[in-house]
């Protein structure tokens, strides 16, 4: 990414450890960390051997490269667009090859009626204060039922950490009422998270369909059948029962690093380690069958 030099450097391994031959095409803030790299596996490159994938980085980083490069379905297998949600979408409305990527990383949590307090406090607090999402605020969907006590928990537990927050006309007129509105962000501002009310799991995931970013989407229940209808109901890489989304990542699915996290629906979805780098092709041996 454009600011994240780690998931750069991770990606650019992973790839050449799976034996693919590797175009890199860096942005202004990684373009000298990313320069050394491919020296520095260029150099360690055994001649004659593919056990180290060939890496090439394209000079400078502009439009022009990239539009270019992502034409070339004679010499390019598939784009794997690392950075922010914009230059994903750019590479994706420009490419003329496979894109494995993400489009967006907002996250969407379910707070059940059945769902515990002092978990759902957790999980929410882990994704909005942990790891804010960047392509707006993560939603935070509650129960109707529930909204009461989980509504206002939620607000105590934001203002605590001066983050500011959006809410839908039912949780704005349940936080004015118990005077716990003033960390609304106003004016048109975006806040860490949004907080709507839903009146059931079938609801919430109408509303992620609707809304969603098809990244990471989480419920909190203690009931068993609402969890299997929430996944079975949700079309994300990533569901989660009773667990912080934040662990879409491709170290902590045990990938050892991670390339990106895909969001589309073919070949590979989710994070893509060393295995969804990897294609394959058949060779069969046989003593003159015929199909006829």
């Amino acid at each position: 990414m454009e600011y994240d030099v780690g998931a750069v450097i991770d990606a650019l391994l992973l790839c050449v450890k799976a034996g693919d031959a590797v175009v890199v095409l860096a942005g202004p803030m990684v373009n000298r960390t990313c320069t050394a790299v491919v020296r520095a596996l260029s150099a360690a490159a055994v001649p004659g051997q593919a056990s180290v994938g060939l890496v090439y980085l394209v000079p400078g980083h502009g439009e022009a490269a990239r539009r270019a490069l992502v034409r070339q379905r004679d010499l390019v297998d598939v784009a794997i667009p690392v950075g922010s949600a914009a230059w994903v979408e750019a590479i994706v409305g420009e490419a003329l090859v496979p894109v494995l990527g993400q489009s967006g990383r907002r996250r969407h949590v379910y707070v059940d009626e059945d769902a515990d307090l002092a978990l759902a406090l957790a999980v929410v607090a882990d994704v909005v204060t942990m790891d804010p999402g960047g392509d707006g605020p993560d939603v935070v969907l509650v129960h109707r039922a529930v909204a009461p006590r989980i509504v206002p928990a939620v607000a105590n537990m934001l203002l605590e950490k001066t983050l500011p927050f959006t809410a839908d006309a039912g949780a704005s007129k349940l936080l004015a009422s118990l005077q716990l509105a003033s960390g609304l962000a106003t004016g048109g501002g975006t806040g860490a998270v949004h907080l709507a009310l839903v009146e059931g799991v079938d609801a919430a995931a109408a509303a992620i369909a609707e809304h969603g970013s098809g990244y990471s989407d989480a419920i909190l229940t203690n009931d068993r059948a609402v969890a299997a209808r929430f996944a079975a109901l949700v079309d994300s890489a990533c569901v989660y029962l009773n667990a912080s989304p934040r662990f879409t990542d491709g170290g902590q699915f045990g990938m050892g690093a991670q390339v990106t996290v895909s969001t589309g629906r073919l070949h590979a979805r989710g994070p893509l380690g060393i295995d969804e780098l990897t294609t394959c092709k058949y060779v069969v041996t046989g003593k003159g069958q015929v199909l006829g």
